[in-house]
């Protein structure tokens, strides 16, 4: 028996609120929450310019994605400036949705830009095939969830001074689908 056959079913505590399908294809690009991580790095100071330059993008999808993040109350006003509302935020998982298709695209295609733009010190990129037991990929779903939620949690405790995504994929290497039993 393996440490996943052991691991109770993941539940969505009120720790994290659910986004609605109307949102998440509204939030369907990747800058909305690097922008809300940024806010949250230490002694950054909120411009437009400020936001585009570290996370080079152009001043004007900037200003647009805030307003974006107001009106959908994953940011705030504040004296400073602005703050995110510190939301925990998840999707449906397994619903088919054409923008999050888009943004792990995207998220992807960074990725990509990541393996030759920065040192193997800034970054961390691995991987394994394997033969695997189909009927355990909800089990693997489970644990990679439990995973990013841990890893979020380490990653985020104490001084934070950059916006990094963690990407992990889980997907068949084989070109055509083969009946199963």
């Amino acid at each position: 028996e393996s440490l996943v056959d052991e691991l109770p079913p993941l539940s969505e505590s009120s720790r994290f609120q659910e986004l609605s399908a109307d949102t998440v294809e509204l939030l369907g690009n990747w800058e909305y929450f690097a922008i809300l991580s940024l806010l949250e790095t230490k002694g950054f100071r909120y411009s437009p310019e400020a936001v585009a330059d570290r996370l080079q993008l152009n001043r004007a999808s900037v200003v647009e994605a805030m307003k974006l993040l107001l009106r959908v109350g994953l940011l705030k006003e504040h004296a400073n400036g602005y703050m995110p509302t510190h939301k925990n935020v998840t999707t449906t998982h397994d619903v088919p949705s054409a923008a999050l298709r888009r943004v792990h695209r995207q998220t992807i295609e960074k990725a990509l830009g990541a393996i030759e733009g920065q040192t193997v010190e800034e970054r961390d990129f691995s991987g394994m095939t394997m033969a695997i037991a189909r009927k355990k990929l909800p089990q693997a779903k489970q644990l990679i969830r439990k995973f990013r939620r841990e890893m979020s949690a380490l990653l985020e405790d104490g001084d934070r001074t950059d916006v990094y995504r963690l990407n992990i994929q889980l997907f068949s290497l084989e070109s055509k689908k083969k009946e199963r039993s």
